[in-house]
C-alpha cells in the first residue's frame, strides 16, 4: 500500500489513542499526529500538512471543536485549526469524525469531498449516548452527598443522551423527571413511568431536585432559574460546549454544577474506540479503492 492509502488520527481525545492501536493490530497502515498512539508501531508525523498530504482517511475528533476554531487534541498543537484542515483538503479524501463545524461541512459538499459525521449514524450515536450517560452518572455519584436511590433526578432534553439517561438513573431507582418540548416526548417518558415537565414548569421542578443533568445544548438554565437551586443539589451538564447553564452565575453563588465534556473519551475510551473502529471499517471496505479486502 502507497503512503497515500495511510489512515490518519487527527487530534482526539483517549478514544482515538485507542483506535489507532485497533487500527495497527488490524494491519492497516497508520499515521498519527496531535494524538500519539499508546502503539510505537505508529508514524508520528510532524505537522497537520504532511499526515494530510499522505493519507486518504483522515479520522478527526468526535466532537471535532469545542471552539469552531481548533481541532480538539491533546497536544496544543499550533497548527491543528479549522481553517489549515480545510486549506489541506483535497478531493481524494474521506473524512471522518463527529459534529463537524458548518464551514467544513460545507466545505466537503461544495467540493464533493467525502464526510461522515459518525454523529449522525443512529446506532453510533446510541452507543456513544452509552457511555455519556453511564460516565454523567459517575460524575453525579462523586459529586453528590446524597444517593440517587430515591432521589429526584430532574432529565433536562429527552433525546438520545436523555433517554438513555433517564433509563440508567431509573434503574438506580432515582425517582426520573423529564424535562419536554413535544408531547410526543411526554407520552414516551409516561410510558416508562417518568414524571414530565414543560419549560414553564421547570423553576418549580429545579427547587424540588436532587441532581439535574442537562443535555440541551442551549442556555437553558439562567440566572433566575439558578438561584432557585438547593445546596446540596448537583448538576452534571453534558450539552455541548458551552453547556447549557449561566457559568458565571454559578461560579459567583457556589453551585455545585459540573460541564462534562467528552465523557466517553474519558470514562470509557477502549470500548468508544470499538464503537469507532466498527464504522471505520464499514466505510474503508466499503470502498475497495482504498483497501483491498483480504
Amino acid at each position: 500500500m502507497t503512503k497515500k492509502k495511510s489512515i490518519a488520527i487527527i487530534g482526539g481525545d483517549m478514544r482515538l489513542k485507542y483506535l489507532a492501536d485497533i487500527l495497527l493490530s488490524k494491519g492497516l497502515p497508520t499515521l498519527c499526529y496531535g494524538n500519539s498512539s499508546m502503539n510505537d508501531t505508529a508514524i508520528i508525523t510532524n505537522s497537520l500538512n504532511k499526515i494530510m498530504e499522505e493519507s486518504t482517511v483522515l479520522i478527526c475528533p468526535i466532537p471535532f471543536s469545542n471552539d469552531q476554531e481548533h481541532i480538539i487534541n491533546l497536544e496544543s498543537k499550533e497548527d491543528l485549526t479549522i481553517k489549515n484542515f480545510i486549506n489541506g483538503l483535497q478531493a481524494h479524501h474521506i473524512v471522518i469524525g463527529g459534529k463537524f463545524p458548518i464551514a467544513l461541512k460545507e466545505y466537503c459538499c461544495n467540493k464533493k469531498i467525502t464526510h461522515y459525521d459518525l454523529l449522525e449514524n443512529e446506532s453510533f450515536a446510541i452507543n456513544n449516548a452509552i457511555a455519556t450517560a453511564e460516565g454523567a452518572i459517575m460524575e453525579a455519584i462523586k459529586s453528590s452527598p446524597v444517593n440517587i436511590h430515591n432521589s429526584k433526578c430532574l432529565v433536562l432534553g429527552y433525546g438520545r443522551c436523555g433517554s438513555v439517561l433517564a433509563n440508567r438513573l431509573s434503574n438506580l431507582n432515582g425517582n426520573i423527571c423529564i424535562l419536554i418540548r413535544r408531547e410526543i416526548q411526554a407520552a414516551v417518558a409516561s410510558s416508562y413511568g417518568y414524571s414530565y415537565c414543560y419549560e414553564d414548569q421547570l423553576d418549580k421542578r429545579v427547587q424540588e431536585s436532587d441532581f439535574i443533568f442537562n443535555t440541551i445544548p442551549t442556555l437553558i438554565l439562567k440566572e433566575n432559574t439558578l438561584r432557585l437551586v438547593n445546596k446540596d443539589t448537583t448538576i452534571i451538564d453534558i450539552a455541548a460546549f458551552p453547556g447549557g447553564l449561566d457559568y458565571e452565575y454559578v461560579q459567583s453563588a457556589g453551585i455545585n454544577a459540573k460541564l462534562c465534556l467528552g465523557i466517553p473519551g474519558k470514562i470509557a475510551p477502549l470500548a468508544s474506540a470499538r464503537f469507532i473502529y466498527e464504522r471505520v471499517e464499514r466505510i474503508i471496505y466499503e470502498r475497495t479503492d482504498i483497501f483491498l479486502k483480504n
